[in-house]
């Protein structure tokens, strides 16, 4: 994707938002008692565990193989 294709996503992407928040601000200005905040929020995303340090290691060399990169240093303690 190129930078001008990623912009004029970005930009259709902030529009249809755009035009998504006038439309639910006339239709709740529209109604006589307000649904709750919960409702209209959505659920909430749980929250991510924070990966370790080995975990990321982990990832990392699994990355290099899968992209074909050579071993600069190889860890005593692999986890």
């Amino acid at each position: 994707m190129t930078h001008r294709e990623a912009d004029e996503k970005r930009l259709e992407y902030e529009q249809r938002a755009r035009a998504w928040l006038a439309w639910h601000v006339v239709a709740l200005d529209r109604t006589k008692r307000l649904p709750p905040l919960k409702s209209l929020l959505g659920p909430a995303k749980p929250e991510r565990k924070a990966q370790t340090w080995q975990e990321q290691a982990r990832i990392a060399r699994q990355l290099n193989a899968a992209f074909g990169g050579r071993v600069i240093r190889q860890e005593a303690d692999r986890a």
